[in-house]
């Protein structure tokens, strides 16, 4: 049962429910509840997993009602300030909200960010190279993490800035330029996307962030690149877990795997980007691939655990949950294992491993010949 309303502004409340409208969460409570999860995890130093291991008894995932005190509070907000909503008071969801304007970007803007990309840049670079963190792979890629084409990004524009500048970035510089030049990026792909009338799951720009967006920013660094703690506690994100980078407090560097990817011609950086159909060449595919099986052992066994069932005949996503759910921890919510499955089948569907078809709102799974390969490997 719930134990808090909470207010929140009409704007946020419509950026919820297009988030909803659009499938990626089954509602607010659901949205609400995995932001104050990811919350909990950064205020106490912790990764969402190791935030996972300290959960004794998995909370219920229940649908927000009404209740006492809280219920009358809520209602008489709801109808003193018209600009305010509470996820405990009902709200029509039948009209869809408003979409979310795309942020301009102009052609001189996006040509200077796109040189800090460089391909040239990155095959010029000769500084010496880093090995991977001692537990690099061993950690499962949270859920949220649902692209790949940023750890790309990440890659491209370090080795870029390196080589222009003769050495490696630290992490101060790396958390205040990468992600505006990322938020150009993004925000032109976002154009691009809604001017080729993309529909959700083939949007290019997803997991990027968006010109001035700081939220988006923060959650792009700290799932691809690292955060800091206060305590000056380091957190690689998907660069060192998929051991391409080793990150420190004091910089950041490439291994000669992330220096491969990053040198590796791309469809959205090297050609034209409005008119880039995909995130990954078959290159880059090939290569991340490999990295997985061969150097990311956690993503491999929950890779595997997603297509062995697909191909089993988990092909619809009930089927898939209840097929897949015994080989991930007991002790986690359903919305936390939700959320990790969901990101893992948007990754393999990048990667060209899993394909969807739809007849009309229902969705179905198949797993390409590559990834049949992979299993019988």
């Amino acid at each position: 049962m719930p134990v808090i309303a909470v207010n929140l502004s009409q704007k946020t409340y419509s950026d919820i429910m297009a988030l909803v409208s659009a499938g990626a969460y089954s509602g607010p409570e659901q949205f609400l509840e995995i932001a104050a999860f990811n919350q909990l995890a950064l205020e106490r130093g912790l990764t969402p997993e190791e935030l996972l291991k300290t959960i004794h008894r998995p909370a219920a995932v229940a649908e927000l009602r009404d209740v006492g005190p809280a219920k009358s509070v809520a209602k008489r907000r709801h109808r003193s300030d018209p600009k305010v909503s509470s996820v405990a008071v009902a709200a029509d969801v039948s009209v869809p909200p408003p979409r979310r304007s795309v942020v301009g970007v102009d052609e001189g803007e996006l040509r200077n960010v796109l040189s800090r990309f460089s391909i040239q840049a990155c095959r010029e670079l000769k500084l010496e190279l880093a090995s991977p963190s001692a537990n690099s792979g061993s950690d499962r890629i949270w859920g949220q993490v649902n692209r790949l084409l940023p750890l790309k990004a990440a890659c491209r524009w370090i080795a870029a800035v390196a080589a222009t500048d003769g050495h490696w970035p630290d992490m101060t510089l790396v958390l205040e330029r990468l992600a505006p030049d990322a938020g150009i990026l993004g925000s032109a792909l976002e154009k691009a996307d809604a001017q080729n009338g993309r529909k959700r799951e083939e949007m290019m720009g997803t997991g990027l962030p968006r010109k001035g967006n700081l939220q988006s920013s923060d959650r792009f660094l700290s799932q691809f690149v690292g955060r800091i703690t206060r305590m000056g506690r380091v957190y690689p994100g998907v660069i060192g877990q998929y051991g391409l980078a080793n990150v420190s407090s004091e910089s950041l560097r490439l291994t000669k795997w992330g220096l491969e990817l990053a040198s590796m011609e791309n469809p959205v950086f090297d050609r034209n980007l409005s008119a880039a159909s995909r995130t990954l060449s078959e290159d880059e595919r090939a290569f991340l691939l490999r990295q997985i099986w061969e150097k990311v052992p956690a993503e491999k066994q929950d890779f595997t655990a997603v297509l062995r069932k697909i191909s089993e005949g988990a092909v619809r996503p009930e089927s898939l949950m209840s097929g897949t759910r015994p080989e991930f921890p007991e002790k986690w919510t359903e919305v936390a294992f939700r959320t990790h499955l969901y990101g893992l089948v948007a990754r393999l569907g990048e990667l060209g491993l899993v394909t969807k078809s739809w007849e009309g709102r229902s969705v179905q799974y198949q797993i390409a010949d590559s990834a049949r390969r992979l299993l019988a490997a």
